[in-house]
């Protein structure tokens, strides 16, 4: 009899020891590598301090055009060229579309827009903009005041009315060129030379930026030779402005 009472015991002990630690393993506290735990942290998309707002799910129903198929004589859904960019743009949460959830892909950009967009993800999103004293009234001032102070963009370049005014290919180019330059650390490139058509009316510097970007394809077709012409003073647009950000995230 004692020895049954014996071996009950030894097998109740076994079974709750079984039971604890199926416990400890479903709950995620016991690593099965080093038996050490581990302390597991629910996952934030809210960045601190940042001027931007990770998002799951986003979309816009104007990327999305319905355009008749003669061949098939039925509408068809066609998505715009740069549907893909815009919604990872989106995602990470560096461009928003408008209120009434339309994203507008083909409107222009402003300076003060671009000059947010691009410095909120050339401090990769995690520096706190409030800390930086701006003598600018616009919205953007905080964002602006960094970018000279990066040198980025030449102090007092933009009055206030220019950074509400759409900013220009060529300023866009610049932008990036000099933040890969002078915040990223990335020597400026001076090999090769300029094909594009166009270029006649710009600045020795703005040449030599505009070589630089080529170099690394900072805007699609610059450096497999497929642009031709640069357009330097035509309007970016919002669409072309994702495809931008996103090739340097």
């Amino acid at each position: 009899m004692k020895k049954v009472v014996l071996i009950i015991c030894i097998l109740t002990v076994a079974l709750s020891m079984h039971v604890y630690y199926s416990s400890v393993r479903a709950s995620g506290e016991l690593n099965d590598d080093n038996n050490e735990t581990t302390n597991i942290t629910p996952i934030s998309y809210q960045v601190a301090n940042s001027s931007f707002e990770v998002k799951r799910n986003v979309d816009f129903p104007d990327l999305v055009k319905m355009v008749y198929n003669p061949q098939t004589r039925k509408e068809e859904e066609v998505a715009h060229e740069d549907r893909r960019e815009i919604l990872i743009a989106a995602r990470i949460g560096f461009i928003e579309g408008y209120e009434d959830g339309s994203f507008r892909p083909d409107n222009p950009i402003t300076r003060a827009e671009f000059i947010k967009m691009l410095m909120g993800l050339a401090t990769n999103r995690t520096f706190n903009f409030e800390t930086i004293p701006s003598s600018y009234h616009n919205w953007a001032g905080k964002f602006v005041t960094l970018a000279e102070m990066q040198g980025v963009i030449e102090k007092g370049k933009y009055t206030e009315k220019d950074l509400e005014q759409p900013i220009t290919r060529i300023e866009v180019i610049c932008m990036l060129a000099k933040v890969q330059i002078k915040m990223k650390g990335i020597p400026q490139s001076q090999l090769g030379h300029l094909i594009y058509t166009d270029i006649d009316g710009l600045t020795k510097e703005e040449k030599g930026l505009l070589l630089h970007a080529a170099s690394y394809d900072l805007l699609e077709g610059m450096k497999d030779g497929t642009m031709k012409e640069i357009e330097p003073n035509k309007n970016i647009t919002r669409a072309e402005t994702a495809r931008a950000l996103v090739r340097i995230y």
